[in-house]
């Protein structure tokens, strides 16, 4: 009889042992993930970043951060993860973290801009001897920085028109066909290559034989002169308080001139 209660008192012992073991670190019965919050700001400015990732590794998932530059990273298992923070135009930001059963673990993170201020062109419309496009300048100061002045101006090729060269849409107006047939000729009369492209051993002639040909009034016309003469590029100039930035935006004609393999 005594050895039974002896069983009996050692039985009831280890019961209370076992609950104990199911407890989370934390001493809360089931728990075994915690979590990462923090804040993720711009260096150039010090507000916070909207919109960028956080994620982990090992794998468990990534978010965004809100319009305050704020995250939250719940669920996590306990142990160490390495996270990164990204957002298109900064630099990546890298840090180990540890996460606790039951405990939220507070991860802050800085991302140095890599173009202060990041300007964009878009250009709709058909590219057409003639026709009219419409040109629109994006501007995000990532330096905090306010834009002051936008200048559209043309960079190479035929003369184009704008509408209004200080505005942040501009209509462009491509000229008719004849203006790109005399780009065409003015390419064709380029030589084939300046001097200082020629072997060290070559010495240059006193001219160069013109590339335009016009044996049987027939001119040899490459696909590199074509694209050439249709090119178009603008060029805007976006004034901030922080400086001068520029951007271009090549415009590809569509021109009627086929190739052919002969005469």
């Amino acid at each position: 009889m005594k050895k039974l209660l002896a069983f009996m008192g050692v039985f009831a012992l280890i019961l209370p042992l076992m609950f104990l073991g199911c407890e989370g670190d934390d001493g809360t019965s089931g728990t075994s993930v915690g979590t990462i919050s923090g804040t993720v700001t711009n260096d150039a400015t010090g507000t916070g970043l909207d919109g960028a990732t956080v994620s982990t590794s090992p794998d468990q998932g990534s978010t965004t951060t809100a319009a305050d530059g704020s995250y939250t990273l719940s669920g996590l298992p306990a142990g160490v993860y390495a996270l990164t923070f990204s957002k298109t135009d900064f630099a990546d930001e890298t840090a180990n973290v540890s996460v606790l059963a039951g405990v939220t673990s507070t991860e802050d993170a800085t991302l140095v801009p890599t173009v202060v201020v990041l300007v964009e062109v878009d250009v709709t419309g058909t590219a057409t001897p003639g026709s009219t496009l419409a040109a629109t300048v994006t501007t995000t100061p990532l330096d905090g920085s306010t834009v002051t002045g936008v200048v559209w101006s043309q960079a190479t090729s035929v003369t184009v028109s704008f509408d209004n060269t200080t505005s942040t849409t501009t209509n462009v107006t491509l000229p008719g066909l004849p203006a790109y047939k005399d780009e065409l000729f003015h390419v064709l009369a380029e030589p084939p290559i300046t001097a200082a492209q020629l072997p060290p051993n070559v010495t240059p002639p006193a001219m160069f034989s013109e590339q335009l040909q016009d044996r049987f009034g027939v001119q040899a016309v490459t696909p590199f002169e074509l694209e050439e003469a249709a090119l178009v590029t603008l060029q805007v100039e976006v004034t901030t308080t922080s400086g001068t930035y520029t951007q271009t935006e090549e415009i590809h004609t569509e021109l009627p001139w086929k190739q052919t393999p002969g005469l």
